[in-house]
């Protein structure tokens, strides 16, 4: 299981990649336009037990509650894609919302989040600021999010 926290949960998968992981932990303490760092809003799993993980078994481990509610509606991932350019880290949808108004595919689907805007997006999870889905609103045509 995912360990329980008020922040959101970035996990590395890619261990093949030292160095990019490292420029990736350097980024995360950039200040975005806010002065936010996303490192202070962020719960790291750096563990080469989640070591080539998919998306669909990080999601089976986040623990939910009785009624089925997970601990966890969003997560970040740092996967090979992420190493390999842009340092562009996937965020993934773990609950879709009841009110949502995109179709449920569309507005479940994974996309990029750019370093400078990880920040902001890891504290309106953390705060519940706003919907996972309100966010793909400004997800870019490539399934980047490059602007809030």
């Amino acid at each position: 299981m995912l360990p329980e926290t008020e922040l959101t949960i970035l996990v590395r998968t890619c261990y093949d990649r030292p160095r990019q992981w490292e420029q990736f932990l350097e980024a995360l303490t950039r200040p975005d336009a806010s002065g936010e760092q996303a490192i202070d809003q962020l719960d790291i799993l750096d563990d080469p037990a989640y070591a080539d993980l998919g998306v669909a078994q990080l999601l089976d481990l986040v623990k939910r509650d009785e009624d089925g509610w997970p601990q966890h509606t969003a997560l970040l991932i740092v996967d090979e894609e992420t190493l390999r350019g842009e340092l562009l880290a996937l965020a993934v949808c773990n609950l879709p919302h009841e009110d949502d108004p995109l179709p449920t595919t569309e507005s479940e689907e994974p996309f990029r989040i750019t370093p400078g805007l990880l920040a902001s997006f890891a504290t309106d999870m953390n705060l519940a600021n706003a919907d996972f889905f309100e966010i793909r609103r400004d997800i870019a045509e490539d399934g980047v999010l490059r602007k809030r």
